[in-house]
């Protein structure tokens, strides 16, 4: 913990002197600081009997500066500190997708990037948060620790249509042909109040055992639409989401290739009674794989966000395919954002700048009764509630609770009959400069 305050510290002091040096340009610092209670109780067996509740008091820490040197060119550097209380002696990993780099316990570098702004063309470089659509497929992982991408990114804004394409490095191995790439382009075009969003993305994994992005080689191409109509500012009349994605490619199961068939949609309709509040439907459902073939039916999960739109709900069961933390929960074993149906149904309402309450139902199921050593799909009935305060522009304040009773096949997963999962959380998030 000292050499934490330490850096932190230096990092401080270099914020505040980079203004005071700079002879020309704008620069700017900026920074958050977020603190978290999160209990969990019976999420590794479902089962009272044992003695698996406990709590963590995750933290962290990001101090950034951003400078514009001249009309067209800018960058950005962000620091990060992320860990728990009492994680001096800890190997506690809290839940980020595996890909990423660890942020624990010590100060990393988060984002660090250069921007050239063209009259049409922008080009970044270096590493920097990716969030694409509704983060179904590419998300940012703010909830946790965040996660980011190393590469170049160019983006053009012809008036009502926007294109993003980047090509980032998710792995190094010193040997070009073992190393995991990510790459892909997101079209986004207005039309009216809705938006068309068209995209193509493609993973090429090395085959380095366990430490590969799948545990083995393989390559995967995405495929995707989502057509959305945003909710308005006065948060009146309805709104509308729609994504759809398919999955091609090879990916080796056990020594032999399989082809990729995986596919995913994710929908919700709602509508708003402006201070009234907003209550939607939502649907989603992730393919499985039901065995019966050499294909991979099953959807690749690859860098979603799945703690965003309270998607799958807060428990963040099935956020587990490539995050440490999501290996400890029952259901890990499915492998993450995979395997599984969602229908739910949610009310938000809003209190002026100040309160915002969130209370969710979702009805969760496998799709394959294959999967995660079960014979029926029934997960189990979640239910959500969330609170949020704004003590001021820069301080907010969370609480949470999330409960999930057990259908039967979480029952065949705890060896006869399940109890119920909780987790509670209590949040404090200040941010400045921004």
């Amino acid at each position: 913990m000292r050499k934490l305050v330490f850096g932190l510290s230096l990092v401080a002091i270099a914020l505040i002197a980079v203004p005071a040096m700079a002879q020309e340009g704008t620069f700017t610092s900026d920074g958050d600081v977020r603190m978290r209670w999160d209990y969990f109780g019976n999420y590794t067996d479902a089962n009272d009997d044992t003695q698996d509740s406990y709590d963590v008091w995750p933290y962290r820490a990001r101090l950034g500066a951003t400078g514009r040197f001249t009309d067209a060119v800018w960058g950005r550097v962000e620091l990060q500190a992320a860990g728990w209380w009492g994680d001096g002696t800890s190997s506690y990993n809290y839940p980020m997708p595996g890909a990423s780099p660890s942020f624990e316990g010590t100060v990393n570098l988060y984002q660090a990037f250069v921007t050239l702004d063209g009259s049409t063309w922008d080009w970044q470089v270096g590493r920097a948060e990716k969030a694409l659509g509704h983060e179904l497929v590419v998300g940012d992982n703010d909830f946790y620790n965040g996660f980011v991408f190393d590469g170049i990114d160019v983006m053009a804004d012809f008036s009502s249509v926007d294109l993003r394409l980047f090509w980032n490095q998710i792995d190094e191995t010193f040997t070009s042909r073992e190393d995991t790439w990510f790459g892909g382009a997101y079209l986004d075009v207005e039309i009216g109040k809705t938006h068309l969003e068209p995209y193509l993305l493609f993973l090429k994994s090395h085959d380095k055992g366990a430490g590969s992005f799948f545990g083995e080689p393989g390559e995967v191409y995405t495929l995707g639409l989502m057509w959305q109509r945003p909710m308005n500012e006065e948060r009146r009349g309805w709104d509308l989401s729609l994504e759809a994605a398919v999955q091609g490619g090879e990916i080796g199961v056990s020594g032999s290739e399989a082809d990729n068939k995986g596919y995913i949609f994710e929908g919700w309709f709602g509508w708003g009674f402006g201070g009234a509040g907003r209550v939607h439907l939502g649907y989603l459902l992730a393919s499985g794989d039901d065995g019966t073939d050499a294909d991979n039916d099953a959807w690749i999960d690859l860098f979603a966000d799945p703690h965003a739109y309270n998607r799958l709900g807060n428990l963040d069961l099935f956020a587990g395919g490539f995050s440490n933390f999501g290996a400890n929960n029952i259901v890990a074993g499915n492998g993450g954002m995979t395997n599984v149906s969602d229908i739910n149904v949610g009310y938000n309402w809003w209190g002026g700048e100040k309160h915002h309450i969130l209370a969710a139902l979702h009805k969760l199921d496998f799709v394959e009764e294959v999967q995660a050593g079960t014979t029926d799909t029934d997960t189990g009935l979640e239910f959500d509630s969330e609170y949020g305060y704004s003590y001021a522009d820069n301080a907010k304040f969370v609480v949470g609770f999330a409960y999930l009773n057990g259908g039967d096949a979480l029952d065949q997963l705890a060896g006869g009959s399940a109890d119920s999962i909780t987790r509670g959380y209590a949040q404090l998030h200040i941010n400045w400069g921004e």
